[in-house]
This record gives structure tokens, C-alpha cells and sequence, in this order.
């Protein structure tokens, strides 16, 4: 068993503009998103980290290095951690899509087929990708805590994978900038022991 924190990045410029944010926008944390990331610091400083992993990008690199200040760990950066690639909508104000991007992605087409943005990848794949890092984290880690700090649909993807739902019920879930989550895995049946919580 491996206990899971999840930390969501902290808020960016394109969060707080409603941009699309994905794997091809490397946009930094600002102000906010740096206080955010101190709120989560704070509130898991009694966790014992067994190891951090991060995404490549700099949002969730920057959350996890200001998480762990104090600490004697590096990060672990793993692509397979990294945001949905939103292709073509990459940058897009979410205003001028219509609706929210994640009904975008979790539109089911005629073959009942996961769909994804124009140049871009679908919610199965992050979904495929990313829990294979939680299942390495399991099978190196056990019975030790760890912290994954990544992206919005990472973690609702994980989420989904813990209670077995449709991948299509990432768009009944609201998850802050900057909020922690955890999941349990105990190598038969996975469980969500927090989500969304706001330090």
C-alpha cells in the first residue's frame, strides 16, 4: 500500500484569465498560485514524504519545490504526469469554446469513444498514462506516503480510476488551484481518502 497526496498546481495568469491550459503552455505560477502552494506547505508539513513526484511543466515544479522547502528531497519529474495536451485549443479563452473544456473532452462521439481536441489527446490517455506512475509509486513505496503535485485533469482522472467511474464524470467535479487530494492504494481496491481540499 502507498498513501497518495495530490497537489493541483498553483494558480497561474491563464487560470485566473480562463485560458485552456495544457501540456504545450509552460505558464508559471503567479502571485497567487505561489500562496497557494506555501497554504499546502503549511498544511502537509507533518507529512512524511517517502519522495515527491512533479509534471515536467513549471507550475507544478514550482509547487512541489515551494511544498517540500525545508526538506531534504528532490523531485522526481515524470513526463506521464504532465497535463492533457489540448492541441489546437491551447490558449483559448474557455469563454469562446462555448462550454467548459472538460465537456469538451468527455463528449462521447456515436462508437461511445472518448474524443479529444483538434491535435490533441484524450482523457483515456492521460488517464492510461498517469496511473501507471501511481501503480510504479505503489510497487517502490509501500506503505510510505507520497507527494504527486500535477495538473487538474491528472488527478480528476485518478479520481475517476479510484471509484471506478466513466471517465466522462470529470465534468461533475469542481478542483481548485493549489488543493490537495489523496488516494490510498492498497494494491486491491484503491480509495479517495480526501479531494479538493483547500488549505
Amino acid at each position: 500500500m502507498a498513501r497518495i497526496i495530490l497537489a493541483r498546481h498553483g494558480e497561474t495568469d491563464w487560470n485566473k484569465e480562463s485560458r485552456v491550459q495544457g501540456a504545450l503552455s509552460d505558464i508559471p505560477l503567479n502571485d497567487f498560485g505561489r500562496q497557494q502552494a506555501r497554504n499546502a506547505r503549511d498544511f502537509l508539513s507533518k507529512e512524511t514524504f517517502a519522495a515527491v513526484y512533479s509534471g515536467p511543466l513549471s507550475r507544478a515544479q514550482e509547487t512541489a519545490s515551494i511544498i517540500i522547502e525545508g526538506r531534504d528531497l528532490d523531485i522526481i519529474t515524470n513526463p506521464a504526469l504532465t497535463e492533457i495536451n489540448a492541441g489546437e485549443l491551447e490558449g483559448i479563452h474557455t469563454a469562446d469554446l462555448g462550454r467548459r473544456f472538460s465537456q469538451i473532452v468527455t463528449e462521447m462521439d456515436e462508437n461511445a469513444e472518448m474524443v479529444k481536441a483538434p491535435g490533441g489527446e484524450s482523457l483515456a490517455t492521460v488517464q492510461e498514462r498517469s496511473w501507471r506512475v501511481f501503480e510504479e509509486i505503489v510497487s517502490q513505496y509501500n506503505g510510505k506516503t507520497v507527494l504527486v503535485t500535477t495538473h487538474y485533469f491528472v488527478i480528476l482522472a485518478a479520481v475517476c480510476k479510484v471509484l471506478d467511474l466513466p471517465l466522462m464524470n470529470v465534468t461533475r467535479f469542481y478542483m481548485a488551484t493549489g488543493a490537495v487530494s489523496i488516494i490510498n492504494m492498497d494494491g486491491t481496491i484503491p480509495r479517495l481518502e480526501a479531494f479538493n481540499i483547500l488549505p
